[in-house]
């Protein structure tokens, strides 16, 4: 729980760190829900470099992007960005902000609440 409010807070790190230390359970569901966490995490993380592409794509462009291709076109990414899991990011047209596809094991993020 400790681990989840720190990710909530946007403390990556130290969840990560309490994360890792769930993997050396003996108990087999906390080391799932531990590599499941750290997914998460490391979807957190590259949602923030994300956000901060199509932040600069809009200064540069004066529009967010209106789908991942354009980001593509633009040279800002080599190509469609998906989670640890394999799902393509959800991006927001008209605000530039990203997510995880609710389609994806990863949803919801500990950042964000359920619809």
């Amino acid at each position: 729980m400790a681990a989840n409010t720190l990710a909530a807070g946007g403390d990556t790190k130290s969840s990560r760190i309490l994360y890792e230390q769930l993997l050396k359970s003996d108990a087999a569901w906390l080391r799932a829900d531990a590599v499941r966490r750290l997914k998460q995490l490391d979807a957190i993380d590259a949602i923030a470099v994300l956000e901060r592409l199509t932040a600069e794509y809009e200064r540069r462009f004066g529009d967010p992007p209106p789908e991942w291709g354009d980001l593509v076109r633009a040279g800002f990414l080599p190509k469609k960005p998906v989670d640890p899991e394999g799902y393509e990011y959800v991006l927001n047209p008209w605000w530039g902000d990203v997510t995880v596809s609710e389609d994806s094991p990863l949803w919801p993020l500990p950042t964000e609440q359920p619809a």
